[in-house]
């Protein structure tokens, strides 16, 4: 895996700020727009979010919550970012290979506060 880049250094955005400002970015630079997301809820990534010209740290409080993002325009840490996330999805692999090697021969999830096990 490529080392990760540093953090951004940038204007800090408040969660209103920064989802209003993404949803304009998102809407103007649709076709070639990065985001690599994190759970399935689709929360922001621990990654930066970012199209060619802006990039965004996603910040979260200490529960985990979504609080706002940094954000630069700097163009040496947007193409920092961008061939960081490529690399990360050049190492990738597909899900289904995934799952077959490290998940399903693992015991169904434990349910419960007893420990039972549901099939």
């Amino acid at each position: 895996m490529p080392d990760r880049p540093p953090d951004i250094a940038g204007d800090l955005l408040d969660l209103p700020s920064y989802q209003v400002e993404f949803a304009e970015q998102f809407g103007r630079a649709a076709q070639g727009f990065w985001k690599l997301e994190r759970r399935q809820t689709f929360e922001e990534p621990d990654y930066p979010s970012f199209d060619s010209t802006v990039a965004y740290e996603v910040l979260y409080d200490p529960r985990g919550r979504l609080i706002g993002a940094r954000r630069t325009e700097s163009a040496d840490v947007v193409l920092t970012w961008r061939r960081f996330i490529a690399g990360l999805f050049d190492g990738g692999e597909e899900i289904a290979a995934i799952f077959a090697r490290r998940v399903a021969a693992l015991p169904p999830p434990i349910i419960g506060v007893s420990g039972e096990r549901r099939n």
